[in-house]
């Protein structure tokens, strides 16, 4: 029995795990940002979302945060023209217990993804 529960983990990898995270994430957050589903007439645009997850990137690492050696054009473009969140916090500095817990809400101990290497 054991044997056989070995075997179906054998098949999961980060990037299937992050595929299924992603799917599930976009399946949750898309119904709070369509206006049929909150009873408004259905416009024919779609909505226009971009979320940018820096790879170790910090706060001030873009020049529209300041930072004068870094020259970032298109991320600023980004922000001057849509919103920037300023007050975050990250609960992970590790890349995939950091993403696992962006795209599927949960704390690390709950997904499994703690670290980088056993996930």
């Amino acid at each position: 029995m054991s044997g056989q529960s070995h075997k179906a983990h054998v098949g999961h990898t980060r990037r299937s795990f992050l595929r299924a995270a992603g799917a599930t994430g976009a399946a949750v957050i898309a119904p709070q940002l369509l206006p049929a589903s909150r009873g408004q007439p259905a416009s024919h645009t779609r909505p226009n979302l971009v979320f940018f997850l820096g790879e170790g990137a910090r706060w001030d690492e873009s020049s529209l945060a300041g930072n004068a050696l870094l020259k970032t054009p298109n991320i600023d473009r980004i922000g001057r023209e849509g919103a920037e969140f300023t007050q975050a916090f990250c609960i992970n500095s590790l890349c995939l217990p950091a993403r696992a817990t962006v795209l599927s809400g949960l704390y690390s101990h709950t997904t499994g993804a703690v670290d980088n290497q056993h996930s």
